[in-house]
């Protein structure tokens, strides 16, 4: 209902705007702000790549239209329909060296040979009946794929695999598996329909106009708002679909637009970027199940999905064209403003956190003879509010390795099974699933009493001060399902899991009493499901535990814990908490032209805010940050200085701080955040016809917020540990130090000192030849020589870095300093 108050309102205030107006003029602002479309073209449109072609280039152009038509369109027309049909054929082959990794040890190559073809529809109505047209209609047909693998871009998705969904604690993910098309797809990449009022209302005197359908949008240059979905931040909850090197989809929006002077166009515009509302197939998902403020009844709507989870773009701009007397002047000014909405993303669970977050910015482009320069900035203000979550759930994992030679009692105990001759080993695994709950451990007595009857009893009544839970998952028993969800709140952190109060006359659980669970618990020398837990001497392959429960007869006594490790995700509870964000941008590109139009020098700068990785668990509370988010920015790669290694591909990382969550560093490169840079470029067109172009440029990056220098031989250290082993180090850092090096294989920790700033330089070069206006053909080098930054975090774990190695076991490497490098040869022929 509100969206529609929203457009309505809208379209009210263009009305009025357009019943006073007074001269119907048609504005520049459509033609201005179609050279700063970005579509990986390595430069804003055809008349900036080669200006000497650009009017012969642009000679046809259906009116306002956003789709470039060559003089070789074939145009149809029939009373008062005119229709024209054009397109591109692309041919292409890239190759990159090292992008994601910087290492020469991993397969780290990304390449292809691809073939696109574009097939514009471009139709209007009303030229000759109202001296412009009245409805327009686009529609872009794309064909895209690879070489060795036509079908490679059918969007069929991977999915994740799960057990019993209809429960959350029995959700268990087993794995991946994914679909493919067998036919290469033909797609629609633009389609869209625009009415325009001012062409039969006579009271209208200015452009006014609504858009619905898909086509692009920016705002700016298309960093604050792009025109295609790629482009948000991963490990902030925007889940990524598709391949983002190939942008082949544009959002489908509506778009209003509304003159307002001669020189000045508003324009308002909406969009969905992930719909999740639209029918029972979404709204059931069971999303909120693990939320803790949301389980407070049996009302199954507060852990299904319900209405109203859309993320939802919102934007407008105001585009100004300034005519001087003097013809060598030329301004273009586009203040702006969006709002986006996201109510659901997902940072650890799905819907576990909610952003909303406006951007507010302007641009303006000022030519003066041979000088052009372009200059943006903006001011971005959201909070995303993280939901306190029960992060356990079931898993299906490996069973430890558990030994049968058995000892057998005597007298009054004989045939009764005791604890085993040879010690079990849990850092050990047979291959056999079975199911664990992800964050309740077993817990152990460490009084040393053989007696477990007598454990559990002096346990519950409280006597047992010294037991404790190993850094092992419980095996899954129907009968702990009760007391594991009895008591979520935070205040059960690390501790042990407690009986509810009764549901059932029959029910003889005493609310407040710790619970045993039926697998170990001991009756009459015979144990309940005690073919889950053999009774054995614990040998765990952590010092710290292998010296504290070799005790003699220590073993399992039932009590489950609640995890309480501050590194792994293995804090069951996350408490609530909000990131408040506020983070500036500024981008500033300078051209000069020699004045025969043979030569340009250009220079340009930019700055997009950044900050530490916002969500280390060890810092889970209320906190600000500096962060810039790009909203689908993947298109864009530069204005007058292109960069064709970093911003092209959007695979070169940029490490942030590592996440102790995950055990590892996250990157950003799929957008601009974090990064600033200078850089300088040229342009050379040795022939007189200009159909030759010649480009070179330098860029130097540095990273705005960078991470702690890693020291491998510096030992992690924790505040918060609940006991020392013989070396001071504590439980939290024993089993640090364990999970290190021998489940992930890395060493050392971050040091109090920030690395250096700087990523690296990139210089990049183009020989660009167009024979005749509509073929093209581009040779295009560029190489990336690491920083400083690589240097100083040599160790440190990335997510870019993990592979599996012989035993099937995860290493976590980390990036290296080699050069990356990078080519393509593309031919394009327009029709």
């Amino acid at each position: 209902m509100n969206r529609t108050y929203i457009f309505c309102l809208a379209l009210m205030v263009s009305l009025i705007g357009h019943i006073l107006a007074r001269d119907p003029e048609v504005s520049l602002m459509h033609n201005r702000q179609s050279s700063l479309w970005y579509s990986n073209n390595f430069g804003a449109s055809a008349e900036q790549h080669f200006p000497v072609l650009c009017t012969d280039l642009m000679t046809t152009r259906l009116a306002m239209s956003q789709t470039e038509v060559t003089d070789n369109a074939i145009g149809l027309y029939r009373e008062d329909v005119d229709f024209a049909l054009s397109g591109r054929v692309r041919q292409e082959g890239q190759l990159f060296d090292r992008p994601l990794t910087l290492r020469n040890d991993f397969n780290d190559i990304y390449a292809f040979t691809r073939s696109k073809l574009n097939l514009d529809f471009n139709s209007q109505y009303g030229v000759r009946t109202y001296g412009k047209p009245a409805a327009q209609m686009g529609m872009r047909l794309t064909a895209f794929s690879l070489w060795a693998d036509p079908y490679i871009y059918t969007p069929i998705l991977s999915e994740k695999v799960y057990f019993h969904a209809t429960n959350f604690l029995k959700k268990a993910e087993i794995g991946e598996h994914s679909h493919r098309g067998i036919v290469p797809l033909v797609f629609l990449e633009e389609g869209w329909l625009r009415i325009n009022f001012d062409a039969f209302l006579d009271t209208i005197n200015y452009p006014l106009s609504i858009q619905v359908g898909t086509f692009p949008f920016i705002v700016g240059r298309g960093i604050s708002l792009g025109d295609y979905f790629e482009g948000g931040d991963e490990y902030r909850g925007f889940e990524r679909k598709g391949d983002i090197g190939n942008a082949p989809q544009k959002p489908n929006g509506l778009l209003i637009t509304a003159g307002i002077s001669d020189n000045a166009v508003f324009e308002f515009y909406y969009s969905k970027w992930q719909e999740r509302s639209s029918g029972p197939l979404y709204n059931r998902e069971e999303v909120n199940a693990k939320r803790l403020d949301r389980d407070l009844s049996l009302d199954p709507r507060n852990i299904e999905r319900g209405i109203s989870a859309d993320t939802d773009i919102f934007a407008a701009r105001l585009g100004c064209t300034f005519n001087f007397d003097d013809e060598q002047h030329a301004l273009y000014v586009e203040p702006y403003a969006v709002f986006l909405n996201a109510p659901e993303l997902k940072v650890e669970f799905d819907a576990d956190s909610a952003l909303r977050q406006g951007t507010f910015g302007v641009m303006t482009e000022y030519s003066y003879g041979n000088w052009s320069i372009n200059c943006e900035t903006a001011f971005q203000y959201g909070k995303q509010h993280m939901f306190p979550i029960d992060r356990n759930h079931l898993i299906v994992d490996d069973a430890y390795y558990t030994q049968t030679a058995t000892l057998y009692g005597t007298g009054g105990d004989a045939g009764e099974p005791q604890q085993s001759t040879v010690a079990g080993r849990l850092d050990q695994q047979i291959g056999q699933p079975v199911k664990y709950h992800s964050h309740i451990f077993l817990g152990a007595s460490l009084n040393g009493s053989s007696d477990h009857s007598t454990d559990a009893a002096a346990t519950v009544a409280g006597l047992d001060a010294t037991t404790e839970y190993l850094p092992y998952r419980a095996y899954y028993v129907s009968d702990e399902m009760q007391h594991i969800n009895a008591n979520r709140v935070m205040a059960e952190q690390g501790g042990k899991i407690r009986c509810a109060a009764p549901l059932h006359s029959t029910d003889d659980f005493t609310a407040g009493k710790l619970y045993v669970s039926q697998k170990q618990a001991p009756d009459h020398g015979t144990f309940v499901n005690g073919s889950l837990y053999s009774q054995y001497l614990f040998k765990t392959g952590v010092d710290y535990y292998d010296t504290v429960f070799n005790v003699v007869n220590t073993a399992p006594n039932g009590i489950l814990f609640n995890a309480n490790l501050p590194f792994g995700a293995q804090r069951r509870f996350r408490p609530e908490y909000t990131v408040t964000n506020l983070g500036v941008m500024g981008l500033l590109d300078v051209r000069y032209t020699l004045p025969e139009s043979r030569m340009n020098f250009s220079a340009a700068m930019g700055y997009v805010g950044g900050d530490a990785y916002p969500f280390q668990a060890s810092a889970e509370r209320d906190k600000d940050s500096s962060h810039f988010m790009p909203l689908r920015d993947s298109n864009y790669v530069g204005r007058y200085v292109t960069s064709f290694v970093m911003f092209y591909p959007r695979y070169l990382p940029r490490p942030m701080e590592m996440s102790d969550n995950d055990l590892f560093a996250h990157n950003d490169y799929k957008t601009l955040e974090n990064l600033q840079y200078v850089g300088v470029g040229s342009q050379w067109y040795p022939l007189a016809s200009g159909t030759v172009m010649v480009e070179g440029n330098a860029i130097c990056f540095w990273e705005v917020s960078p991470p702690h220098k890693w020291n491998i031989n510096q030992p992690r250290s924790f505040a918060r540990n609940s006991a020392t082993d013989g070396s001071g180090h504590g439980k939290e850092d024993s089993l640090y130090a364990y999970i290190q090096q021998n489940e992930l294989y890395f060493s050392g920790s971050s040091t109090t000192t920030l690395a250096s700033k700087c990523l690296g330089l990139e210089l990049n070069a183009l020989v660009s030849w167009r024979p005749y206006d509509s073929l093209q053909f581009d040779l295009r080098a560029g190489i990336f020589i690491p920083g400083a930054l690589y240097t100083d975090i040599q160790g440190c774990p990335n997510a870019n870095t993990r592979r599996v190695d012989q035993k099937g076991d995860w290493r976590y490497d980390s990036l290296g300093t080699q050069m990356v490098s990078g080519g393509q040869a593309r031919v394009t022929y327009r029709f």
